[in-house]
């Protein structure tokens, strides 16, 4: 069951699943091993992420815009109007971003795509990156 508000997932497309999810629908690729622990705090991927939440911490929502694949449809609410959305939906309960990413439990990585997992009641929320040439950029 996907939990999260219907303009702010489709805008940066974390994905929150409950435990009991359909196995269907599971957004962790298949056979992947995963990164944990420090190996999945220190990849570049959660190195990336890590930056894009700093810059949501300090409201810097033009710094986020590059920190996005091109054409992400959550750049759209880049702008001083829908930016507290989506700093709410980044830093739940106004967590820093060291708290947030001192959630992360898991990162698998298959190719250019990476899948952050990070553990938060009542289930996960999961965050897309894509690797490019100017490196790892949220994705959808």
């Amino acid at each position: 069951m996907l939990r999260r508000s219907l303009l702010v997932l489709a805008a940066l497309c974390g994905v929150s699943i409950a435990h009991g999810q359909k196995p269907g629908d599971d957004p962790i690729p298949a056979g992947v091993p995963a990164l944990t622990g420090r190996a999945a705090q220190d990849s570049a991927p959660a190195q990336a992420f890590a930056a894009l939440l700093q810059a949501a911490a300090k409201n810097d929502f033009a710094a986020i815009r590059p920190m996005l694949v091109e054409n992400h449809p959550g750049a759209r609410l880049l702008n001083p109007t829908e930016f507290p959305a989506v700093r709410t939906e980044l830093l739940p309960n106004g967590a820093s971003a060291t708290a947030v990413m001192a959630t992360l439990s898991e990162v698998y990585t298959k190719g250019d795509d990476a899948t952050l997992v990070f553990d938060a009641e009542p289930g996960q929320t999961i965050w897309k990156m894509k690797r490019l040439a100017g490196g790892w950029k949220l994705s959808p």
